[in-house]
């Protein structure tokens, strides 16, 4: 992408670090989220972030270079806002269903996943765009990429509410 951006190795860098810090920052934060929003309205949010995150670094790929450089480093901050948002949740489901002598496993497979998950969408995403390496070229892919996470946010609002919450007073 820098090289189709025709950005320095720094503001690469950069980019990347505008996705990684709410990552970092934000999971303290969230615990106080879930019991407020429960576990289908922070995973929709955490998908509505990451589609409109893919659509701006879409957009990016069709604007202006002034207004590339903007539109991109607001998809990667919002994408790392959503990644933010799920990943420890995705963590915690997957634990509580574990029995309790496979936690730590469940754990660590949940690590494992979300790292091959990366991994895998790298590679895809170079695969994809490695013939063209102008700008253009990533349009599409970020746009299904949004699209799939709309598609996510929708399952999350259609989910029928769990027998719990039904049976509640």
């Amino acid at each position: 992408m820098s090289i189709a951006f025709g950005w320095t190795a720094e503001t690469a860098g950069l980019a990347m670090l505008v996705a990684t810090l709410p990552m970092l920052a934000m999971p303290p934060l969230i615990g106080s989220l879930v019991p407020r929003l429960g576990w289908r309205r922070l995973f929709a949010t955490a998908l509505a972030l990451i589609a409109v995150g893919g659509a701006a670094l879409a957009l990016s790929s069709l604007v202006e270079a002034t207004t590339a450089c903007a539109c991109a480093f607001a998809g990667m901050a919002l994408i790392g806002m959503g990644a933010a948002l799920s990943h420890p949740q995705l963590s915690g489901a997957v634990i509580a269903l574990a029995p309790p002598e496979a936690s730590g496993m469940a754990s660590a497979l949940t690590v494992i996943a979300r790292q091959a998950g990366f991994a895998l969408g790298v590679a895809v995403l170079g695969a994809l765009t490695a013939s063209r390496l102008d700008v253009t070229g990533f349009a599409w892919p970020f746009g299904v990429a949004s699209a799939a996470a709309t598609i996510g946010v929708l399952a999350c609002l259609l989910l029928p509410p769990s027998s719990r919450a039904r049976n509640r007073p």
